[in-house]
């Protein structure tokens, strides 16, 4: 029976991950601003070109590839709590300045405050709740960071039918959320143990530019984090060209797109209470069924509605339905598949590493990110909208082949066992196995056993074995005839 000590622990650690889930949710709301913004700003009598449309939903993406460039260092150097209270913080400044004036400048300078904001959260959110979470939970509370986000997406696009042409009072609305989770954060989230100890070693803090040199070397020399680093960004390049990224952000056009008979908005709310229900499925999914199995099966069902919608002009007397039918198939899917991939980040890089190796990650990913949403208009121009599909078709196939071929199953493992796993038949050994995460990339130990290597490829137990502190006996080359 737990003690009242254990019940108080745990309820902290139930308001740590209500608190990661809230700034979430305020992230979410940021990610359908530009639907809204744009046609508020319209409404309120102002012309936008195309270029200028296209800054609007575009800048919050290149907002959070500066927000995952300056995690790493902040979570590695400053530690956990200082990286989630850090991330929120932009987030309100952007939600008042778009408070402050109703232009088109506003919006864009609050959207890029807003990506900063939601960069950081992406890192540091997945990295803080796998350290202070459980192995028999962990799975469950990071996938559910997509229920949050779905949340958020769908209160945003309400409030723009119900205030409509009113962006600054829907920000101020906004504001409300991650002003709260800040509040709540300084009071009770508190630094991980890993991290708190991984900072005993009394280094000093290492500046930006050397904790990336760092990282580069661990990137080239160990597997524990460059199998990982590979696997992930991969998935997170099939995800983008199965067009996961760019059925959120077009979502309107889209609609339109597939000549579907209802109206836009009113379908894009019902697609937004689907992709919530689906992140909820996938918190579900997690506790019964192994999170490389349920990525397996999303993309199956990704790559039939792809192919669907790549049909539907050739599918003549179906259904006027069809196309918000294949649309809400691929968006509960592929939110399912985007879950738990996003759950992987948070555990399978080594701890010392891991806030560097997770900003690095979701750099990658939103460049990627960035040059989807603007190949995807000049794409749909030049091939049309059928082929544009069946490529995201071939994509979505993509994803469920390497899922099944190379996504490790990581259900059920502790985070030690897991960096074990990765390191596993590299030729270190399993001696070595348990004693290199536990030294710095940079250490003199290190070092001398990175240049061993390089000298023979391979490494004895003893290379990476601590000193005796007992005489040991005499090998029997050393022992006199």
């Amino acid at each position: 029976m737990p003690t009242s000590t254990e019940s108080d622990r745990d309820f902290l650690i139930y308001v740590k991950v209500g608190i990661i889930w809230l700034a979430i949710l305020s992230g979410g709301m940021s990610t359908s601003f530009p639907a809204i913004g744009i046609p508020a700003l319209t409404d309120a009598g102002i012309d936008l070109t195309p270029a200028q449309i296209s800054v609007v939903g575009s800048v919050r993406q290149a907002g959070i590839i500066v927000g995952a460039l300056v995690t790493g260092p902040l979570l590695d150097n400053y530690g956990r709590r200082k990286g989630i209270l850090g991330s929120i913080i932009p987030g309100i400044a952007g939600y008042l300045v778009i408070c402050s004036s109703g232009t088109i400048t506003a919006l864009c300078i609050g959207l890029l405050l807003q990506g900063i904001a939601m960069g950081m959260m992406n890192s540091a959110g997945a990295v803080y709740l796998a350290e202070v979470v459980s192995k028999e939970w962990r799975g469950s509370v990071t996938v559910a960071r997509n229920v949050f986000m779905s949340i958020g997406l769908t209160i945003t696009y309400i409030l723009g039918l119900v205030i409509k042409g009113n962006i600054r009072l829907i920000s101020f609305v906004a504001l409300f959320i991650p002003t709260i989770a800040f509040l709540l954060g300084f009071c009770f989230i508190e630094e991980t143990k890993m991290w708190a100890q991984q900072s005993k070693t009394g280094e000093e803090k290492k500046s930006f530019a050397t904790l990336y040199v760092d990282f580069w070397k661990a990137l080239t020399s160990r597997p524990d984090v460059y199998k990982p680093f590979r696997i992930l960004n991969f998935v997170n390049f099939l995800r983008h060209t199965s067009g996961v990224v760019v059925i959120t952000n077009y979502t309107i056009n889209i609609i339109a797109d597939t000549g579907a008979a209802s109206d836009p908005y009113i379908v894009a709310i019902i697609l937004g209470f689907i992709r919530t229900g689906a992140a909820i499925m996938s918190v579900v999914l997690c506790s019964f069924f192994g999170r490389r199995t349920i990525m397996f099966c999303s993309g199956i069902l990704m790559t039939v509605s792809m192919i669907g919608l790549a049909l539907l002009q050739y599918m003549g007397g179906w259904p006027k339905l069809t196309p918000e039918a294949f649309l809400a198939l691929f968006i509960s899917s592929s939110v399912v598949f985007l879950s738990i991939s996003m759950s992987l980040q948070g555990e399978i890089y080594p701890t010392e590493l891991r806030g560097m190796c997770s900003s690095a990650t979701m750099t990658l990913s939103n460049v990627q990110s960035v040059i989807v949403l603007a190949a995807y208009p000049l794409l749909k121009a030049w091939i049309g909208f059928d082929f544009v599909m069946a490529i995201f078709a071939v994509a979505s196939a993509g994803c469920v082949l390497f899922t099944f071929f190379v996504v490790p199953d990581t259900d059920n493992k502790t985070l030690e066992e897991i960096g074990r796993m990765f390191r596993k038949n590299s030729g270190l050994g399993e001696a070595s196995d348990e004693m290199l995460p536990l030294q710095s990339v940079d250490s003199p130990a290190m070092k001398d056993i990175v240049i061993r290597r390089r000298n023979s490829r391979t490494l004895s137990v003893t290379d990476v074995l601590p000193t005796p502190s007992v005489e040991m006996a005499p090998r029997r080359t050393d022992i006199k005839k």
